[in-house]
């Protein structure tokens, strides 16, 4: 458990992003969520969601403004459930500016009148800031490509470039935007599929297919390539991390050899303080016993993992 908690947050700090989608992913997510949402199962239409920001890194395709305009009235539906009425508000804002003439959808909470009360209420911000991007690219903002922010509502962001989205975030009201990316190499860039070979790609379930008349497939497109570089060492926090668990699982190792050395030279037992003596000693030996059993097995686990990442 351990091992799996501490891979999991390693990924998520270092942004890694190993499947690329197109604008059809998320638009079959955010359908999903719309449905858990009419059936009433909140939960389901959470975990979408949270599915949805944990990836929006992966878009790798410009946005189209309907899909942002679902995205905030289910982003907007979710804080209004969670009582953040100003986050709600603040999405409901960027779906009326973007989508004047929409409504909540009459399937969701179909009894809640005080949400669309509270919809009707909201009243977008005009205020906007104009950026002027890199030579070559664009700013999207809720896939309207004219380098225009929203100041005061949330926004889908987009640093694009030969209409491939190198950068996709949700930018907070009046944040600043994120550093701008380094450009892809024409290998990267040749080997993201576009949304009709994306659509062709999972209705086949042959990535293959996509592929002209008489063209060899590209083994490098779908073989595996390591997440973490190799050098500098400190660079592999798998490994790191590894040998940090090793040397707590050490430390925890000699606190268990001392305390089993104390109990065997106690072994006598003439008082009842000498006797709590024992029980404590017992304690602390079998604590770091099982402490450092597991110390050991998930800095093993830890480092090997870095090892097969490393990129030889």
């Amino acid at each position: 458990m351990i091992f799996f908690l501490l891979s999991q947050n390693s990924a998520f700090a270092l942004g890694e992003c190993s499947t690329p989608y197109a604008n059809v992913m998320l638009r079959n997510r955010l359908s999903a969520a719309n449905e858990a949402l009419e059936a009433g199962d909140l939960q389901s239409m959470h975990n979408h969601l949270e599915s949805i920001n944990l990836s929006l890194s992966c878009l790798i395709q410009p946005l189209d403004t309907m899909l942002a305009v679902k995205y905030h009235m289910l982003m907007g539906a979710e804080s209004w459930l969670n009582q953040q009425t100003d986050a709600s508000s603040n999405h409901f804002a960027a779906v009326k500016q973007l989508y004047p003439t929409s409504e909540i959808p009459a399937k969701w909470l179909p009894d809640d009148e005080q949400l669309r009360a509270f919809f009707e209420d909201v009243v977008p911000s005009e205020e906007i800031k104009t950026h002027s991007p890199p030579e070559n690219a664009t700013y999207y903002f809720d896939g309207q490509p004219n380098n225009e922010q929203p100041l005061y509502r949330p926004s889908l962001y987009q640093f694009v470039i030969d209409d491939r989205a190198l950068q996709t975030v949700l930018i907070s009201p009046g944040a600043l935007l994120p550093n701008t990316p380094g450009p892809l190499s024409k290998t990267e860039a040749t080997s993201i599929l576009s949304e009709d070979e994306m659509d062709a790609s999972l209705s086949s379930g042959n990535p293959n297919e996509t592929l002209g008349a008489g063209e060899q497939p590209n083994e490098s497109r779908f073989s595996f390539k390591p997440t973490i570089s190799g050098p500098p060492f400190s660079n592999n926090i798998y490994i790191t991390s590894g040998l940090v668990l090793g040397a707590m699982s050490l430390s925890r190792a000699k606190i268990a050899r001392s305390a089993t050395k104390k109990y065997n030279d106690n072994t006598a037992v003439e008082t009842e303080k000498q006797l709590e003596l024992l029980g404590e000693l017992e304690t602390v030996r079998t604590q770091s016993m099982w402490l450092s059993t597991v110390y050991g097995l998930a800095g093993l686990g830890l480092s090997t993992y870095g090892i097969l990442q490393w990129e030889w």
